[in-house]
């Protein structure tokens, strides 16, 4: 018998024999049970207790999780997105004549822009928005809860009275049942909107990435200038994030103007001095968001930089590790850091600063109005006012705690969504290719041009190009001055090209390097931008024929090698083919061409480079003349084996130059970095035209055409080649662990001391503690425990007020402080442990998980985790704060405390077994996400140009929708836990309401307003952050 059966004959409710193993395979799970739950299991989450009962017995596997709901997937999100996307971007657009005539001409350049917000409004609103109703309910239900407490502390007074008039105890029993009703139903109406809003952001989430990779598949050439992958990791993550704490703004205001009503009516206008302090949180708030907007804005721009420079060199490390250039690196990495950290740092304070506004008004404005209320009313401090006022005022803080983190994401998501707009605005083009087979030629080119662009760097102040910025001014006012597209300048480009390519003929490409054959290469398949011209397309597709596969294996001289490698043509390939040779993976993708059987031209990108003599030998005749040509193909073969030229149909010769030609002034650049002294403006044309003397752009050209022996004979730029290179001889690993979704065996345990560690952290926990005693001790002033004036108990509650305010202060620096250094230096840690890895690591590990620990497991230290930090141990400080001052005046108490601390445990421990598997899942399914996200990205040219953009879609959604089966089902097990929990802290009320209407000990009724208003503050907040 083995330890899991031992385990499972003890625990609770559980059966004790052996869990089912896995499914065997992700596509063979079943549906989420949530599409049949009833309204019950909905409202407590038990249709999720099978996985979490699953998740206690064993080990939870990616099989192991449930897909989610058909409205819930990728591939429908985006589409849906996709069209309201569309549908905003028409409303936004009014036409010209219109706006001219309501407005005037200068108001185009103010039009109204279409907002992506209101786009995924749009599409998941419903659910989004019946989330914040759910708010509203909850945050009604626990504004009820200080008035049971004033019915319960008046029932008290008049029980301690006795008389013929005192209440029969059936009533208090009646009132201390109601106070954890109205728990129970604020807890139900909490959690739900707490789910709604989280898995409204997975589900923004998904379409979001959906529609990002769709666009980036589809972008026309020379607009992929956006770091895709960055967005997806950093800006819709902050997204999602805002849909869970959107609701706080607008909530805030409704819940604390139900608690000005509630004191009006318990205080009168004393309530009104109390609240005169909330006039002055709003330009705080105010001022404080526009810093904080300003200073992610900044920020953005150095991780940004980061990104894109972190990804290039781990795409290219083993030329870093070749070269030795890990140190000088990582020395440009930390630059970029220090800048980002800089604005982190600055935003911690700002952080800071929110939280101890946030925890002082409530308490100053709670003096203002009890001075104002006894200096008014001669019968002095009821305990039947205080006591639920002081929960009222208390209340208060809780909105005005979340307000700040709300506000932070909201801007967070606000910059997020301007920095995606320009994605979505950019221009996509149809990816699929066509082809006239009743045209005589396979391609014909006339007189085409294609260009690469970059873009010119900014000048600082007046610098050369300023007077050509003037002529452009002055005669180029036929473009559209106030578009919004960045500038750009050609670096390359391929003209003059004219091409006649029969079919089924077998052309050759050959020139000097940097003269422009693999340019146009790329120019025919639509992948570099075209200025000129004309060029007629053709489609590639690839139904399954077996016999054409192993065809295709032999005539790319494949077979030796499946033979060598573990699994045969089942063997997995690496992440940029990293197991496979030079040689083997141009095989590979002359196989891939080979088994193409649908495309009728192929463009081959010097394809015999990195094999051996006899092998490109093999390939020539067998793949290109044997198989392509004999089947009709055309064949456009760009190459620097000039020996295998004899045997091609025709030969067209490129050659590299400078162009001087003048340039339209109507198409030149808006910007150059040309300088002044080498441009002349040319007024005698017809067209005005720039002249650079310049040696120009580089480009290249058609020099010569013909077959093999015209050219020899020419004597031209072939000819030279020929004799320059001569015509002779060209001369010239395992799977991939498949573990990454499996961990049973040795579970890695985190360590947050590390972290700790490295921040060189003090007795942050101890000092809260400390600052909590402050905030709970301080209702003791109001039960007169030391006999003094009310004078007195005011200012001792204001000063302990203020005290707690500069404790939240100085923690919240402190915390900041802690989780800055704790990220700066583990991040430094990781980079160097990266940097210095073993090839082998390279090989074995995908990109998108490295990526994902320096860009969301970052951006998590760098933004959360010290709000996060100091939840938790506000939660915990004030938990242990309120149980020991409620067992000093009730110490029954502390043995139901006891019991429901035990029931606190199991549940956590029931809780922790499968989240922290459902979190390992995650990472590493998002892992494989960004993984497929970056290396479809790369590999773009080769997607669009065989025609599978959208296989690769379905495939993007499905692992948006693997991802999301961990995600979904990790904001439901939050849940599950928090609601229990609730329910257990509703308990604790109940106990405690019983004990004070029955009088145990004989507590009085300050001291019932005391526990009472304790307790339903802290089961409220532990379970918000359960």
């Amino acid at each position: 018998m083995n330890a899991t059966e031992d385990i499972g004959k003890y625990q609770l409710w559980l059966p004790s024999t052996r869990p089912a193993p896995p499914p065997t395979s992700l596509a063979d799970v079943s549906m989420t049970p949530l599409a049949a739950a009833s309204f019950l299991s909905i409202l407590t989450y038990a249709w999720l207790t099978p996985l979490m009962t699953l998740g206690w017995q064993r080990t939870l596997q990616a099989p192991d999780l449930w897909r989610v709901r058909a409205e819930e997937e990728a591939g429908p999100l985006s589409q849906a997105l996709d069209e309201a996307w569309t549908r905003r971007v028409e409303k936004a657009k009014l036409s010209l004549g219109e706006k001219r005539r309501r407005f005037g001409l200068g108001s185009i350049r103010d039009s109204n822009e279409p907002s992506l917000a209101l786009a995924l409004n749009d599409v998941l609103g419903s659910r989004f928005w019946v989330g914040g109703l759910f708010k509203v309910i909850g945050d009604v239900s626990q504004l009820m809860a200080p008035l049971v407490t004033k019915a319960i502390i008046q029932f008290a007074q008049q029980r301690s009275r006795g008389g013929p008039d005192a209440p029969h105890i059936g009533r208090g029993i009646g009132l201390a049942f109601g106070l954890p009703l109205l728990t129970i139903c604020a807890s139900v109406a909490t959690h739900q909107f707490f789910w709604r809003s989280m898995t409204t952001g997975v589900a923004a989430r998904a379409a979001l990435i959906a529609s990002l990779y769709s666009r980036g598949l589809r972008f026309g050439p020379g607009e992929r200038q956006y770091d895709l992958v960055n967005h997806v990791s950093t800006d819709v993550s902050r997204i999602d994030f805002c849909a869970q704490w959107f609701h706080a703004i607008w909530t805030a205001p409704i819940q604390i103007s139900i608690c000005l009503i509630l004191l009006c009516l318990q205080l009168g206008p004393a309530a009104l001095a109390g609240f005169s302090l909330f006039a002055f949180l709003i330009p705080i708030q105010k001022t404080l968001m526009s810093y904080q907007l300003g200073i992610r804005k900044k920020s953005m721009v150095h991780t940004d930089a980061r990104a894109s420079l972190l990804r290039e060199l781990l795409g290219s490390m083993k030329i870093v590790k070749v070269c030795a250039y890990e140190a000088q690196f990582e020395d440009r990495l930390d630059k970029t850091r220090k800048q980002e950290l800089k604005a982190i740092r600055n935003m911690v304070f700002i952080k800071a600063a929110n939280q101890a506004v946030a925890f002082a008004i409530p308490t100053l404005a709670a003096v203002l109005s009890f001075v104002t209320y006894a200096a008014t009313h001669d019968e002095g401090l009821d305990p039947a006012v205080i006591f639920p006022s002081m929960a009222l005022f208390q209340m208060l803080r809780q909105p005005l705690m979340f307000l700040p983190r709300a506000l932070s994401s909201v801007v967070d998501a606000k910059n997020a969504l301007s920095r995606l707009k320009p994605i979505f605005l950019a221009k996509t083009i149809d990816t699929q290719l066509h082809v006239d087979l009743n045209q005589a030629d396979a391609l014909v080119v006339e007189d085409s041009e294609w260009v690469w662009y970059h873009q010119p760097k900014a000048k600082n102040g007046k610098g050369k190009g300023e007077s050509l910025n003037k002529v452009m001014k002055e005669k180029g006012n036929q473009h559209e001055k106030d578009s919004q597209e960045p500038t750009k300048e050609v670096s390359f480009g391929v003209t003059d090209v004219s091409l006649s390519i029969p079919r089924g003929s077998v052309v050759g490409i050959v020139g000097p390097v940097g003269s422009g054959k693999s340019s146009l290469l790329l120019g025919l398949l639509g992948e570099m931008p075209q200025t000129r011209g004309h060029r007629d397309n053709v489609v590639f597709g690839r139904p399954w024929d077996e016999e054409r596969y192993w065809t295709s294996i032999r005539d790319a001289s494949l077979e030796m090698d499946l033979e060598l490698l573990p699994d045969g043509d089942l063997t997995e390939i690496g992440e940029k083919g990293i197991n496979l040779s030079g040689g083997q993976k141009q095989r590979v993708n002359i196989a891939r061409a080979l088994y193409d059987n649908m495309a009728e031209i192929f463009l081959l990108d010097d394809p015999l480079s990195a094999v051996d003599a006899h092998v490109g030998h093999a390939l020539f005749h067998n793949a290109i003349l044997s198989n392509l040509k004999a089947r009709g193909k055309t064949v456009l073969l760009v190459t620097h084996a000039l020996h295998f030229l004899p045997a091609v149909d025709r030969i067209y010769t490129l050659e590299r130059f400078f162009s001087t030609a003048p340039v339209n002034l109507c198409d030149f650049p808006k910007s150059t970095d040309i300088p002044e002294d080498q441009i002349t403006l040319n007024h005698d044309s017809p067209t005005p035209t720039l002249s650079i003397s310049s040696p120009g752009v580089e480009c290249g050209r058609i020099a010569e055409q013909g077959t093999y022996e015209e050219l020899l004979q020419s004597g031209g730029a072939f000819a030279k080649l020929v004799e320059d290179f001569g015509n002779g001889q060209e001369h010239e690993n395992g799977d991939i662990p498949d573990g990454e979704l499996k961990e049973v065996e040795g579970k890695s345990k985190s360590k947050p001391e590390k972290s700790l560690k490295a921040a060189g952290t003090g007795k942050v926990e101890g000092r809260l503690i400390k600052a909590e005693k402050r905030t709970t001790g301080s209702v003791e002033w109001s039960g007169n425990s030391f006999n003094q004036s009310s004078r007195i108990y005011m200012a001792g509650y204001a000063a302990l007020g203020l005290g707690y305010a500069v404790f939240a202060l100085v923690m919240g620096i402190a915390l900041g402080c802690l989780t800055y250094e704790s990220s700066k230096h583990l991040y430094s840690q990781a980079l160097n442990q990266v940097f210095h890895a073993p090839m082998s690591f390279f090989d074995t590990t995908p990109l998108g998980r490295i990526l994902g620990v320096f860009g969301k497991d970052v951006d998590t230290m760098d933004n959360s985790l010290s709000d996060s930090i100091r939840m938790f141990i506000f939660t915990i400080s004030s938990a242990i704060t309120s149980v020991v001052m409620i067992t000093i005046l009730e110490y029954y108490f502390v043995a139901i405390a006891i019991f429901i601390l035990i029931l606190y445990q199991y549940f956590a421990a029931f809780y922790r077994a499968s989240a922290r598997e459902l979190k390992r899942l995650d990472s590493n399914l998002r892992s494989i996400l960004y993984s497929h996200f970056s290396e479809s990205l790369t590999g773009l040219a080769t997607i669009r140009a065989y025609g599978e953009v959208n296989h690769f879609l379905k495939d993007n959604a499905y692992y948006i929708d693997l991802e999301n089966r961990a995600l979904f089902l990790t904001c439901a097990n939050q849940r599950w836990l928090a609601i229990r929990l609730d329910f257990l802290g509703s308990l604790l009320v109940f106990s405690a309401g019983v004990m004070s209407v029955v009088g145990i000990h004989g507590v009085s009724p300050s001291e019932i307003g005391l526990v009472l208003s304790t307790l339903t503050s802290l089961v409220q907040v532990m379970g918000r952050f359960a």
